[in-house]
């Protein structure tokens, strides 16, 4: 039986009430499961992984797993759980090494165990080549792999992380992203903040949508594998109304200028000579044919909420 970590009617608020950082979120995350939370900025996911983590208390709601209380017992919440937070770690006067090192030392490991899983998790990232440069010395993406690092050596059964590609080249931020995955996959519960909707679609089980605080979405990334069809036109100045549309449902974005309709199979080809024909008359600047994204759900979404 999968263990889960249990969120109910959890709120947070500022300013007497009148800033709603969470509002009313009921959601579950399960073991073995990589979870990305999504939405603005703003949208509350930080303060989210905040009051998991129990660095942040609630206004009411629970937080359960394994029968305790996250949100009642913070000394509890650390034990399960380990966060990397948005900000790069402070790594004064210490270098990568000793950073990771000290990391394990403080969960229990002895001083073998923990200069042999800093020596693995340094060559899995390949950033071997920095240890024994101080954090001074390192770059903003060094020092968030090494942040990263200390987050996913010896790991608690929840990870939590905000953020973590931000500064990374693409080729570590691959690596990041293929050691969460591996986690989920021995059983850790892993939920991470980010903005890049591709490494999410690529990588990721299930993403939750937020918006001013609220869940407007919660979906597996399994469901969205057979993808619509999408056409999107862009107009040349014209006006939405004076154009003569398809009789099909449409989304118009006002800033793009563009007409985005889902096609079943059957409509493609009628739509597209259509499209073909309003780029002929230079009705359109130009069209584009593909298949539903995550961008556009995250786009369509939050215009709507």
């Amino acid at each position: 039986m999968r263990t889960s970590l249990n969120i109910h009617s959890l709120c947070k608020s500022y300013q007497g009430g009148k800033i709603k950082a969470n509002d009313q979120i009921d959601t579950t995350f399960h073991q073995g499961e990589l979870v990305a939370l999504v939405g603005h900025n703003g949208a509350g996911k930080t303060t989210f992984l905040k009051q998991i983590m129990g660095e942040i208390k609630s206004d009411q709601g629970s937080i359960t797993f394994q029968g305790y209380s996250l949100n009642q017992e913070p000394q509890v919440a650390r034990k399960f759980c380990s966060i990397m937070p948005q900000l790069k770690a402070p790594l004064t006067g210490v270098t990568m090494e000793q950073a990771i090192q000290a990391i394990l030392r403080i969960r229990g490991l002895k001083n073998r165990e923990s200069k042999e899983q800093t020596k693995a998790i340094l060559k899995e990232l390949k950033i071997a080549d920095w240890r024994k440069l101080s954090g001074k010395q390192l770059s903003g993406g060094l020092q968030r792999l090494t942040s990263f690092a200390m987050t996913v050596a010896s790991p608690t059964p929840i990870l939590l992380l905000d953020e973590p590609t931000n500064d990374v080249d693409p080729i570590r931020r691959k690596l990041i992203w293929e050691k969460l995955r591996k986690l989920a996959q021995d059983g850790h519960i892993v939920i991470i903040v980010t903005h890049n909707l591709l490494e999410v679609e690529r990588y990721a089980d299930r993403y939750l949508l937020m918006d001013k605080g609220k869940v407007i979405q919660d979906v597996t990334l399994s469901s969205l594998s057979n993808k619509e069809n999408m056409l999107t036109v862009y107009l040349n100045g014209e006006i939405l109304e004076e154009i003569t549309l398809p009789d099909l449902n449409y989304h118009y974005n006002e800033l793009e200028q563009s007409i985005q309709f889902s096609l079943r199979d059957d409509e493609i080809i009628s739509v597209l000579e259509w499209a073909i024909d309003g780029v002929k008359e230079k009705i359109f600047l130009h069209y584009k044919l593909g298949t539903r994204s995550l961008d556009d759900d995250y786009e369509e979404l939050t215009e709507n909420v």
